[in-house]
């Protein structure tokens, strides 16, 4: 049996990766606030408290079930809000932190340490962006925290590398999509977001992936274990 546990499971990219993994006949869990269905486990991931209750409640179930293979891929994100650090209020501060990092933290955190002795094939994808690698105006508080996700996945794997029952995790930057989050780039104001024309002329001349592309390169890549040999990979690289 294969179990694939997804965050932010109801839309864009995490949707197609339940129905990539369901398909392909794996057990699949996805946590999301919006979500519905077999494989849905209500979660708001801005209240990272609860997330780490029901993580913690789910994962040690689950960890005494026989798997072959275990995967988590962390997806779940947000964008909101998109406007200059000096417009944003505490709340939203704290929100879109949450989501993009101390949720995200905390799930990897969980899922390693009820999963850690258990003998099996485990992967950890943090879904990342190229947002990583610079700033973009309006985008501060994503920038910073996938930044952290991403450099918190590079710590995991140094340590990984001399555990008995070791995890593979690795970075996965899906490159541009047309997903919600894309919708909500273009409708950003240009004043608290400079580069939007771009993302409209991504959008205007159909060079978004579809999130169902991107899903199969990231299901290829990930059964291909002895071609996981780093730590990041890129959709456009594939």
């Amino acid at each position: 049996m294969k179990l694939a546990i997804i965050t932010g499971g109801s839309k864009g990219l995490g949707r197609a990766l339940v129905n990539v993994y369901s398909e392909a006949g794996w057990q699949v869990k996805e946590f999301s606030r919006t979500g519905s269905g077999e494989h849905h486990i209500s979660a708001d991931l801005s209240s990272t408290s609860s997330v780490i209750s029901i993580t913690d409640d789910l994962f040690s179930t689950l960890s005494l079930h026989h798997y072959d293979e275990i995967l988590l891929v962390n997806n779940a994100g947000t964008l909101t809000p998109i406007r200059k650090i000096a417009s944003i209020q505490n709340e939203e501060l704290l929100n879109s932190l949450s989501v993009n990092l101390l949720s995200s933290v905390a799930v990897i955190n969980s899922f390693i340490r009820h999963f850690r002795n258990v003998d099996a094939q485990k992967t950890v994808v943090n879904i990342s962006s190229g947002a990583v690698l610079k700033g973009y105006p309006g985008w501060s508080l994503y920038c910073a925290a996938k930044a952290g996700c991403e450099n918190f996945i590079n710590s995991i794997a140094e340590e990984e590398q001399n555990e008995t029952h070791p995890f593979t995790v690795l970075n996965f930057d899906p490159d541009v999509m047309d997903t919600d989050m894309q919708a909500e780039i273009r409708n950003a104001e240009a004043e608290h977001f400079p580069p939007k024309q771009r993302f409209l002329d991504y959008h205007n001349s159909g060079n978004l992936r579809a999130p169902i592309e991107v899903a199969k390169k990231l299901y290829s890549l990930l059964s291909d274990r002895h071609g996981l040999k780093q730590t990041r990979y890129a959709v456009k690289d594939l």
